[in-house]
């Protein structure tokens, strides 16, 4: 018997995961990235 996670095959549980996970990764990135150039604008000034 193959190893299942929830009932689910591992491919399928971790591919899931990521798909829900990934909208929340990118705007957060956008974010931080976003506030180290203003810091960084702030620096200079």
């Amino acid at each position: 018997m193959t190893p299942t996670i929830l009932g689910l095959s591992p491919l399928i549980y971790f591919g899931g995961l990521g798909a829900l996970v990934i909208p929340f990764i990118v705007p957060s990135a956008y974010t931080y990235r976003k506030a180290r150039e203003d810091e960084d604008e702030e620096w200079k000034a």
